[in-house]
């Protein structure tokens, strides 16, 4: 059925982006009338749910024989346990979300407050191989989306819910953080690659684009391993003034913006 084929740009993507947006504005709105606690605590909750449809979604990957033909019809090595650890700057931030709202680290929700919906919003539009073109019933491409959207759900809510009102005081700090998991995550590519455990680990597609078109045109201009990905940051500035004014425009018509004194769940650590 043609109408459950997704990829980027077409009816079926934007049908899920308009679904998503209208389920986030209400939630939105249901938790900021809740309260901060309520808010965190269905946060919580949801981005566990989406860690169990990303773990069972990356265990049946790896005995998708139509994803292992597709890897190898275009010159990639095919998956294996060792390339589908949660090491992607989405998955990451997957991660951090709950384990931050239960901790109560300031720092770790403003980085998946700025960096998890760009990076995870880039995955959709600029899907790797084997994920864009097949129907959205398909075991890898459900999980694929709907943890995609559900990390762009869980990050953004950490503002729109009220949890943690952002700051662009916290951006140099959030820049800090990312340059070093980037070089952390570099580290274990390069281990998993010299100890033949994955040869070709390629985790926040440090090390080659792998047939996407974005990071294929930021390789062209830098033909580097690590370096070429640094100017996709310019769209990271770009979007922290488009996020942060949204935020101040949906607390201006949906609620009041966040006192961090006053009204947060969030002990600021």
């Amino acid at each position: 059925m043609d109408f459950l084929i997704i990829e980027p740009f077409n009816a079926l993507s934007f049908i899920l982006l308009f679904s998503f947006l209208i389920l986030f504005v209400v939630l939105s709105v249901i938790a900021r009338k809740k309260g901060t606690e309520f808010a965190s605590k269905l946060l919580t909750g949801l981005m566990f749910v989406t860690i169990a449809v990303y773990c069972i979604y990356k265990a049946l990957i790896l005995y998708d024989a139509e994803y292992r033909e597709i890897l190898i019809s275009n010159s990639l090595q095919p998956t294996s346990f060792w390339k589908e650890l949660p090491l992607q700057l989405c998955n990451i931030n997957m991660l951090i979300i709950p384990f931050a709202l239960i901790t109560k680290k300031k720092k770790l929700l403003s980085f998946s407050f700025y960096i998890a919906p760009i990076a995870a919003f880039m995955a959709l539009i600029f899907p790797a191989v084997g994920f864009s073109g097949f129907s959205i019933l398909t075991p890898r491409i459900f999980g694929f989306y709907f943890t995609h959207y559900m990390i762009i759900f869980g990050s953004l809510s950490i503002g729109f819910f009220g949890i943690k009102k952002p700051d662009l005081k916290d951006i140099p700090e959030v820049l800090v953080m990312f340059f070093i998991l980037s070089l952390v995550i570099f580290g274990v590519n390069t281990a998993l690659r010299a100890s033949g455990l994955a040869p070709d680990a390629n985790y926040f597609f440090e090390m080659e684009p792998e047939g996407i078109g974005f990071l294929e045109m930021l390789y062209g201009f830098i033909p580097c391993k690590y370096f070429y990905i640094y100017p996709a940051l310019t769209i990271l500035f770009a979007y922290i003034l488009v996020v942060i004014g949204s935020y101040n425009l949906y607390s201006k018509f949906f609620g009041k913006k966040v006192d961090t004194k006053e009204n947060s769940a969030i002990e600021i650590e």
